[in-house]
């Protein structure tokens, strides 16, 4: 398998490599899930990256105390990259609408 298709394959189905990523990287498994979730909700061009399967087994990850994670870090964390995901999109949105397309179509004066 090539690198090219291996990290496809590793960024589509980041919910099944979950385990490895916490167990190679630690307390960092905090920030890189955080990355995932935020650019997940506020890339536009990124909705392909799992989201809710994501937040799902993170959660029960954190509740098997052999992985010693979290669940409050957790459920803070992706609260906040959902928070500030969704407002990154929402500027995105903003700072690209073009004014003139909505007066021809008739939705602003």
């Amino acid at each position: 398998m090539s690198l090219i298709q291996f990290l496809i394959s590793f960024v589509l189905h980041i919910d099944d490599h979950i385990v490895q990523i916490v167990t190679t990287f630690g307390d960092w498994s905090y920030v890189i899930l955080f990355a995932v979730i935020f650019i997940e909700t506020g890339a536009v061009i990124l909705p392909f990256l799992p989201g809710d399967s994501l937040l799902f087994a993170a959660s029960a990850l954190a509740a098997n105390p052999a992985y010693h994670l979290n669940p409050w870090v957790f459920a803070l964390g992706f609260f906040f990259a959902c928070l500030l995901g969704d407002s990154l999109n929402f500027w995105i949105g903003k700072k690209t609408l073009n004014v003139h397309s909505l007066s021809t179509l008739g939705l602003r004066n």
